[in-house]
């Protein structure tokens, strides 16, 4: 998926979780605080993470920026394979492709919502 794409995705996502002006400016502001030195990358792709994390709160979304300022995989890997990091299996395991499955599945569902 390109840049432009994840941005789409993230406007589109943020005027449907937060279709209060006011909320989805603070919102954009506490986004806006990640990928602000080298070290942090990824920038639209990791706000989306926030996004799929924060169950449309505002303390969510502060919560989720400051967990990815410190290490940004953490917040990548409960986003986009929160079955995968709860399970021991390894991905050649039958039951770690499921997994794998499942997240792919539901993350695409998300995005569309």
């Amino acid at each position: 998926m390109s840049d432009s794409t994840r941005g789409r995705t993230l406007e589109r996502k943020l005027r449907g979780m937060f279709p209060d002006l006011t909320t989805r400016a603070v919102v954009r502001d506490a986004l806006a605080r990640y990928a602000t030195v080298p070290n942090q990358r990824e920038r639209v792709r990791v706000q989306r993470a926030v996004l799929t994390l924060c169950a449309g709160t505002c303390s969510g979304v502060d919560k989720y920026v400051r967990a990815a300022k410190a290490d940004d995989r953490d917040v990548l890997r409960w986003a986009e394979y929160p079955n995968q990091g709860r399970s021991r299996r390894a991905p050649d395991d039958p039951g770690g492709r499921i997994l794998i499955e499942e997240d792919a599945a539901q993350y695409r569902a998300w995005l569309r919502e």
